[in-house]
């Protein structure tokens, strides 16, 4: 399974589109595998989607042991301290 997803993970990482591939092995279950890739714009996820590579990966993940789980988390929008600032009562408001 690690042989098949690194074998993935170079032509994908190349690509103009990918902002980063990581393979993680849990360490408390080294069976537990977790493959991520990221992608600058949905289009570039979209034509990933379309691509011979990704129907190998799909021919690799099927091949698991267990059923795996597959994921898209689309990012609608980003935020730093103005969240914790929106979030968290200033000290004036914790006095009062």
């Amino acid at each position: 399974m690690i042989q098949g997803l690194r074998s993935l993970m170079l032509p994908v990482q190349l690509d103009r589109g990918c902002k980063g591939c990581h393979l993680y092995m849990d360490a408390g279950d080294t069976r537990a595998l977790c493959y991520v890739e990221e992608w600058k714009t949905p289009q570039d996820l979209d034509r990933e989607i379309r691509s011979e590579r990704f129907t190998r990966l799909l021919s690799v993940m099927e091949s698991a042991s267990e059923p795996p789980t597959l994921e898209f988390l689309f990012v609608s929008r980003k935020r730093g301290l103005d969240y914790v600032e929106e979030v968290r009562p200033s000290p004036q408001a914790l006095r009062e």
